[in-house]
């Protein structure tokens, strides 16, 4: 079953910059991993968040479980480094835009969880 499941524009832009950041790590990664079962599987991942990567760029997304359960998983991640982020920040503004991203993205995470009961 499919899920449709809408963004304000600020929750699209803060999940494009994490899936592009997250791709970009996991592009490094596959580059340097021996392992060709591991390398396969990190390959299946990057194709469902590059697949994730396009519809965002229309502004909502049709949730699959498959497409639901990798993008908890770099939703929790992103959410964990920020929080660790906003803790190590002296910087009063740019502790604000951490925070307010931290928010956005809580607030899509809320949506996809729903949207995928």
């Amino acid at each position: 079953g499919h899920m449709q499941v809408q963004f304000t524009p600020n929750e699209l832009e803060v999940l494009t910059d994490v899936l592009a950041r997250h791709n970009r790590e996991l592009t490094h990664e596959i580059a340097r991993t021996d392992t060709r079962e591991f390398k396969h599987i990190l390959q299946e991942k990057l194709d469902v968040l590059g697949r994730l990567q396009n519809q965002l760029v229309w502004g909502e997304l049709q949730l699959s479980t498959e497409i639901g359960d990798v993008l908890a998983e770099v939703l929790d991640q992103s959410e964990r480094a920020l929080y660790f982020e906003i803790a190590r920040t002296d910087d009063r503004e740019f502790k604000h835009t951490l925070q307010e991203n931290l928010e956005r993205l809580e607030s899509a995470h809320s949506k996809i969880t729903r949207a995928a009961a």
